[in-house]
């Protein structure tokens, strides 16, 4: 528990020093002296607060520019992956595609190839029975 010299948490002695001391300066010659010295104590440590303040405000606005750059970044990257990607797909189609037209081209000239050789024996067919039949006449 407190001891009956203590006021809430506040000790007394050390109160009643304090008043004493603030009457003194007050009385004091040095008073105003005294007095504009704390309220300079109390501008630099207001200004040494604000350039902190200040500082904080740059990092904060420093870390924000570069987030953002990490991130446009990451989705140039992201583009330039999907655009890579897109070529590839569409490389693979063209070479699939042009694959396709050659094996048409291919089954096409196998096709004719095959219609020449086939009216081909049909006309040595043809002039074998005519000469067959020339032959027997």
């Amino acid at each position: 528990m407190s001891s009956p010299s203590r006021i809430g948490e506040w000790d007394a002695d050390s109160l009643e020093r304090a008043v004493k001391f603030l009457r003194e300066l007050d009385s004091s010659k040095n008073a105003s002296q005294a007095f504009d010295l704390s309220r300079r104590q109390q501008d630099v440590e207001i200004a040494r607060h604000a350039a902190l303040g200040k500082q904080a405000e740059a990092a904060r606005a420093a870390e924000l520019t570069s987030l953002e750059r990490v991130r446009w970044e990451e989705q140039r990257k992201t583009i330039e992956h999907k655009n890579k990607h897109e070529m590839a797909k569409i490389d693979y189609q063209l070479r699939g595609e042009q694959e396709l037209l050659r094996h048409k081209d291919q089954l096409s000239r196998k096709r004719d190839e095959d219609n020449r050789r086939a009216a081909l024996e049909d006309e040595r067919a043809k002039a074998a029975i005519r000469r067959q039949a020339g032959a027997s006449v």
